[in-house]
């Protein structure tokens, strides 16, 4: 597959890279594949672990410049995608009106038939972090034939030609998936039980999807346009880079244009946490990374993470992982 780097600004190509997703059967060696472009407009590293049935692919993006990642799908295929970190908007179609907003955490699973334009942008100086697991429909059809009851309804549509996902809109993952995902990239370290392991984690992967993703969505409280999105993002961004001293409710909706009820809900619906659990969240894994990685004192991580007293970050902290900042660092 043919992949463009174009500035979507001025719709200028700036590099191409090949990827192909799965081996061929004559292939014996599989493993991983890095394919990898840095230059003034962009960092792209996309690392390949692949067999004839499955592909599992780490994206990294750091955009330099504004950016867009156009491609055109060649073969069928089942792919699961979660984002780890960051944003993008990512669309199977020319127009933007196709287009989803993948923030960090949210996830789905797309059934690709016919070949497809694809386009993913990203916004200058931002990053993007994710993993995408590619299932060959022969695969899907020994999964299927070995266990119909578990996506019975949706084979049939692939097998009729259809193109789609299993939950309309993104869905927020769940720590499952997570664990499943950091399970299958580093499959290779089961050594000579790695391909016994990865159809295990594949087969478990599928269950909880299909169990999670293809439920009804809880009703909505609040109907989020792009334009909302887009606001809600730049919110999250605004928040955390004043993390030290974030702004009220009040300001923080002020500054992007929208209103502190939109701003909440918003925030719930989007990022799937209140906007001061995201700022928590965010600060304790600022604190666990010093623990890790330097040898401050806790008075001062506490002052670096926004906390004046050590008490009050000690409380929040156990709050958070269930033990203290000094018993974290021990163990």
């Amino acid at each position: 597959m043919n992949i463009q780097i174009t500035n979507h600004d001025i719709n200028e190509i700036i590099g191409e890279l090949q990827v192909s997703y799965f081996r061929q059967k004559e292939e014996l060696v599989y493993g991983h594949k890095a394919v990898i472009v840095d230059n003034s407009y962009v960092n792209v590293q996309i690392f390949n672990d692949a067999t004839e049935n499955v592909a599992i692919l780490e994206n990294k993006i750091q955009a330099k410049e504004d950016m867009a990642l156009s491609w055109t799908t060649e073969s069928p295929r089942v792919c699961f995608s979660l984002a780890l970190s960051g944003n993008c908007y990512h669309g199977y179609g020319i127009k933007k009106t196709e287009e989803q907003l993948w923030t960090e955490r949210t996830t789905n699973l797309w059934f690709c038939n016919e070949p497809r334009p694809c386009n993913t942008r990203y916004q200058k100086g931002k990053s993007f972090h994710m993993v995408e697991i590619m299932i060959s429909p022969d695969y899907i059809a020994t999964i299927n034939s070995n266990y119909p009851q578990l996506m019975e309804a949706y084979y049939r549509r692939f097998l009729a030609g259809e193109t789609f996902n299993i939950a309309a809109q993104n869905r927020l993952a769940s720590p499952k998936l997570y664990c499943i995902s950091s399970d299958l990239l580093t499959c290779n370290a089961m050594g000579n039980a790695a391909a016994i392991y990865r159809d295990a984690k594949i087969l478990e992967l599928l269950s909880v999807v299909f169990a999670q993703l293809s439920d009804k969505p809880e009703n909505k409280t609040i109907c989020l346009r792009p334009c909302d999105k887009e606001r809600l993002v730049q919110a999250k961004d605004i928040l955390l880079e004043n993390f030290l001293a974030p702004p009220s409710l009040r300001k923080l909706a002020l500054e992007v244009g929208t209103n502190e009820f939109k701003l909440k809900a918003g925030f719930k619906e989007l990022f799937g946490n209140t906007v001061f659990g995201i700022l928590f969240d965010y600060r304790m894994n600022k604190a666990v990374s010093y623990l890790h990685d330097t040898q401050k004192s806790i008075q001062e991580i506490a002052n670096l993470v926004g906390y004046e007293h050590y008490t009050h970050f000690s409380m929040a902290f156990k709050r958070k992982y269930g033990i203290t900042p000094s018993a974290y660092r021990q163990n």
